[in-house]
């Protein structure tokens, strides 16, 4: 029997290497944290501290994002846009995509900063050019073709 789909460190990666399971379970998830945010509000909660629940356990769970389809990401959206609604995520802040940026964008710059840190050896070495493209937010280039043709001919 072929397994079409594998959970890995808790994400459920199918046979073609899509996360569609995935958003389906999260979305699912979501739901369920929706209705039981709905009955704390009934209780009294402040919706503060709602929107501090949703957002720990919502946004800040979105590790995979790069890996998500466009469809994967429209229905993730329509989630958003629902709390929303519900008024457990405020309608002026950040959507996900741009929260997910700047997550990765800030982890980019801790790597950076910090010599000691676990994935700064994979980084490739700065260099300065002067290509006349588009800016880039660092200074670091990959040499893989480079070196993938460099191997390949001194063989």
């Amino acid at each position: 029997m072929r397994v079409t789909s594998l959970k890995i460190l808790g994400v459920t990666v199918s046979d073609k290497l899509s996360i569609c399971e995935q958003v389906r379970q999260i979305v699912s998830r979501c739901a369920q944290l929706l209705h039981a945010l709905r009955i704390l509000r009934c209780c009294g909660i402040e919706d503060n501290n709602l929107q501090l629940v949703f957002f720990s356990s919502v946004i800040l769970g979105s590790a995979w994002w790069g890996y998500a389809t466009a469809a994967d990401r429209q229905r993730l959206g329509g989630f958003i846009r629902r709390a929303v609604r519900a008024g457990f995520y405020p309608a002026d802040a950040p959507n996900l995509h741009q929260l997910v940026s700047d997550g990765y964008d800030a982890l980019f710059g801790r790597i950076q900063a910090n010599e000691h840190h676990v994935l700064r050896q994979l980084l490739p070495s700065t260099t300065s050019h002067n290509y006349g493209i588009r800016s880039s937010r660092h200074n670091y280039t990959l040499n893989i073709a480079a070196e993938a043709y460099t191997v390949a001919f001194n063989e």
